[in-house]
């Protein structure tokens, strides 16, 4: 009978609580509405300038046609030429004395005329196999680009 009397007061208890916390005798004048409307109205408005810019940045897709350790160029180097109708953009690290460092493109975005390239360069640490290495990318994409600038994004050494 304790038992029963003790969670028939423990649940009246939970009750009050949540209900106290969900009533409140205040009520809402016209300004209030009009206020709220006014939100509700700016936040459907869209800006253009943030529209415009947003249609400039276009991300572009790519695809891996080669990567590795063993490239042909001994400096870092960037290229980007057209080939049957399609951007190929090469990019090397240049000689390293290990295995633990790495290059690759992250991202590409079409921004108004031009195309720039995301480039990570990195280094992992731990146990390499020492050997003079060249890491590279050659990626390509649709289309015909003259304007390709080339961002690092990542440099660990």
């Amino acid at each position: 009978m304790k038992r029963l009397f003790a969670l028939v007061l423990a649940i009246i208890s939970i009750l009050t609580i949540l209900l106290c916390g969900c009533i409140e005798n205040e009520t809402i004048d016209q300004d209030s509405n009009s206020n709220l409307s006014d939100m509700i109205n700016n936040t459907n408005k869209i800006n253009l300038n943030e529209t415009k810019n947003l249609q400039e940045n276009i991300t572009i897709p790519f695809e891996i046609i080669e990567m590795g350790m063993f490239g042909k160029e001994k400096s870092r180097r960037f290229i980007h030429y057209i080939k049957n109708n399609k951007t190929v953009i090469e990019v090397y690290l240049g000689e390293k004395p290990n295995t633990g460092y790495s290059i690759s493109i992250t991202k590409i975005i079409k921004h108004n005329d031009k195309l720039i390239v995301y480039v990570n360069e990195s280094y992992r640490e731990g146990v390499h196999a020492m050997v003079i290495t060249s890491p590279y990318e050659i990626v390509e994409v649709n289309g015909t680009y003259d304007n390709v600038v080339f961002e690092l994004i990542g440099k660990d050494e």
